[in-house]
């Protein structure tokens, strides 16, 4: 009989320690994650702008949302141990929780690089099977961009159609620009007092900027005597002997 009450103490005990251990990982979970806040998208107006903001925190471990597993587990309530079960498109609780992620101005401050890119560690938080192929986080709006005050380094090489380089002109921190899309008003540029770098693709643009008294020639040859580096390059380039990038 006492055998048999020691087993059933260790049992209880063993129990209780498994209960506690889940409830304290349930908690140490929830904690992690903070409550959602605001509006769809908020500061931003687009949702997808805000996610592009919160891959550079996450990447810059400024915000921790553990391994994908883990935050879809959470966000959907079940457990889940390959993301990819899920199948495919957007995973909408993942979406709706992200773009309602609270981000206060001092998380905002942290933003100093912002990558507009197809690879983003964040989409795959949202959509685990995303292959780059589809426009679900394509940014049609910048409204909000302002916020982002110690901004410092803008790529953008997909996401976006167009850039518009008046969007940048406000930012007096800004030091390095790289598009890989088509670019507009690139005047701008000129009223960018930190700017040191600047990287475009384009095939319009490479041919401009390499035509002797073409406004664009004059333009970035005035950044290269004001001590910025350029670097323009063509797109496509059909036929032999491709002519080297403009610098």
């Amino acid at each position: 009989m006492g055998g048999v009450g020691i087993l059933k103490g260790l049992q209880a005990w063993s129990g209780a320690i498994a209960i506690g251990a889940a409830a304290l990982s349930q908690t140490a979970t929830a904690q992690s994650y903070p409550e959602p806040r605001g509006e769809t998208g908020a500061p931003f107006a687009d949702p997808n702008l805000k996610l592009v903001v919160l891959s550079s925190l996450l990447e810059e471990g400024h915000i921790d949302l553990g391994e994908s597993s883990d935050f879809l587990s959470w966000v959907l309530d079940q457990p889940v141990s390959d993301p990819w079960d899920l199948g495919f498109g957007i995973i909408q609780p993942a979406y709706d929780y992200l773009a309602r992620y609270p981000l206060g101005q001092s998380l905002l401050d942290e933003v100093e690089t912002l990558s507009f890119d197809g690879g983003l560690e964040i989409y795959f938080y949202v959509s685990p099977t995303w292959d780059g192929e589809t426009e679900d986080f394509d940014i049609s709006s910048f409204e909000g961009l302002q916020h982002l005050r110690n901004l410092r380094v803008f790529e953008a090489s997909s996401m976006i159609p167009e850039l518009d380089l008046n969007l940048l002109a406000g930012f007096d921190k800004l030091e390095v620009i790289e598009g890989g899309v088509p670019v507009s008003n690139t005047e701008a540029l000129l009223a960018m007092p930190t700017l040191r770098s600047v990287e475009l693709v384009g095939n319009d643009l490479y041919r401009d900027v390499r035509s002797i008294g073409h406004r664009q020639n004059d333009l970035f040859e005035t950044l290269k005597n004001n001590g910025v580096d350029v670097w323009v390059h063509w797109m496509t380039w059909l036929g032999e002997n491709p002519p080297p990038a403009y610098q």
